[in-house]
């Protein structure tokens, strides 16, 4: 059995056009290929950004405790100075009120010198 030129045509043509239906489907596989492997990259990249991320508010979170810690014992002390302060405050009041009196036995003494 042979083949006639319009047969023969007509196969090189139906092949032809698979082939090139095959070309165009191995380059889109190739794309999608090439596709996931960018996003593979790209979800590696952000899961370490991320890890990154965590690690800097765990580094945030252990700041922050520490900085309440010292606020905490910087409100403890500067409650100490206010108590330190009213007593200083207080003794002072007595020392006036004993310069007072000393001041005022001293004139008393003056005017007893003078009478004698």
């Amino acid at each position: 059995m042979s083949i006639t030129p319009e047969l023969y045509e007509f196969i090189v043509k139906v092949v032809e056009d698979k082939v090139r239906d095959i070309r165009v489907a191995r380059e889109e596989f190739e794309k999608l290929t090439s596709a996931v492997r960018e996003l593979a990259e790209a979800q590696r990249l952000t899961e370490e950004r991320v890890g990154k991320l965590e690690e800097a508010v765990m580094s945030l979170a252990e700041a922050q405790a520490r900085t309440e810690a010292r606020v905490d014992r910087l409100e403890a002390a500067l409650g100490r100075l206010a108590e330190a302060q009213r007593r200083t405050e207080e003794r002072l009041n007595e020392l006036a009120e004993a310069q007072k009196r000393t001041e005022d036995r001293l004139a008393e003494l003056e005017k007893a010198m003078t009478k004698l």
